[in-house]
């Protein structure tokens, strides 16, 4: 009988607990990344990882690129703080760029360094990630802020999203 496959979700906020080391060594030490994230693919051949081989730090990829204060922590994912405290002020932000941007720079180079391993041990990054506009749009403003703001300004969220979106394309 043919079994039904089973796909999760594989990412930092439980992979760290799962294999016993610290948040902060899982985002900031690749050797660890790098076994971590081998030990789950061996020892649940069976799982489809989505997306597989994941370079995150919590949700604070893209909001960094903004400017948001990114919090850290020992045993969970990071936190952010907001920091667009003027809805208009997104309408001046120069593009993205994710070679140099926030942490998007740092996640780039952990998949360059990385991606010789992870093919090496036979597999591969078949898909690439990225929050939403709307998302990313709640990081930004705080996500009462932001349910405010589309009712009290439409069009100041319409180039917050704008910006949101271009940031997104340029990253993936």
């Amino acid at each position: 009988m043919p079994r039904t496959p089973l796909a999760l979700i594989i990412d930092s906020p439980w992979l760290p607990g799962y294999a016993g080391v610290s948040h902060l060594d899982y985002y900031l030490d690749p050797e660890c990344w790098f076994q971590v994230n081998l030990r789950f693919a061996r020892e649940f051949p069976e799982v489809i990882p989505l997306p597989s081989w994941w370079v995150e730090y919590g949700m604070a990829i893209e909001p960094s690129v903004f400017g948001n204060r990114i919090h850290f922590f020992p045993n969970q994912t990071p936190g952010q703080t907001p920091i667009l405290n003027r809805l208009a002020d997104a309408a001046n932000w120069p593009p993205v760029n994710p070679y140099t941007d926030g942490l998007m720079a740092f996640a780039l180079h952990l998949y360059r360094i990385q991606q010789p391993r992870i093919h090496k041990a036979g597999f591969i990054t078949p898909v690439v990630t990225a929050r939403g506009p709307l998302c990313l749009a709640s990081f930004l403003r705080g996500v009462t802020q932001f349910m405010m703001d589309l009712t009290e300004d439409p069009e100041g969220v319409h180039r917050l999203l704008d910006a949101a979106t271009a940031a997104i394309i340029r990253w993936l």
